[in-house]
């Protein structure tokens, strides 16, 4: 969206605060970066239906070692790609609500872990604006909030397809809001990409402002 000072802020933040972490508690630090966020976290393994990540159903579908490392890398560069650009043109279509929770759900696929409380980004895409008409809308929340709210009962019961469904839907659910849900403009001033100026624009937009305020 243009804000490349609050990326940098936060980038910086975040790097400052493990490498702090590193040096309080270097050997839980070692033990998080080089072993939990890959393998297992607080004793739970990483391919438990409730981490839901793109690399965790590729540990359900049973990929390991390189292939797993690949794969990962491949479709989470794909998915993490197409969904920032649509989080943006979502931004700039008026829509700064949907727009995050976007990248939040962008965040949901290319984490190695995404537990439970990770994945409300999924909900607060309920508050989109997604067509013209109240009816499609109202269809969209339902299929976003409901199965977040009570999950997919008795689809497990459908056999092998079910059981899937039910051990990665909310990982699909996911990828879909970030990658094809669709949205348009909401009514009101378009939201344009912050633009540098020189300092004689600078200047002289200044100077106007004064001359403005000196009006009677």
């Amino acid at each position: 969206t243009g804000r490349r000072r609050a990326a940098l802020v936060a980038a910086g933040t975040f790097a400052l605060a493990s490498a702090a972490a590193g040096a309080l508690a270097p050997a839980d630090s070692h033990a998080y970066w080089f072993h939990y966020v890959v393998h297992e976290s607080a004793s739970l393994p990483l391919a438990n239906n409730g981490n839901q990540s793109i690399y965790a159903l590729l540990l359900r579908e049973g990929l390991h070692g390189g292939a797993l490392a690949a794969t990962w890398a491949g479709v989470g560069l794909v998915l993490g790609c197409i969904g920032l650009l649509r989080s943006r043109s979502a931004w700039r279509a008026g829509q700064p609500l949907l727009s995050l929770a976007m990248a939040g759900c962008v965040a949901i696929l290319l984490s190695p872990i995404s537990w439970t409380h990770h994945q409300l980004w999924i909900l607060l895409a309920a508050g989109g604006v997604f067509a013209a008409t109240t009816w499609v809308d109202a269809l969209i929340v339902v299929v976003i909030a409901v199965p977040m709210l009570i999950g997919l009962p008795g689809v497990a019961a459908l056999g092998s397809p079910g059981r899937w469904a039910v051990a990665n839907y909310r990982v699909v659910l996911a990828a879909l809001i970030a990658c094809a849900l669709p949205f348009r403009p909401v009514p009101g001033p378009r939201v344009e990409r912050p633009r540098s100026v020189g300092p004689d624009e600078r200047h002289e937009r200044d100077a106007q402002a004064l001359g403005g305020l000196a009006r009677p």
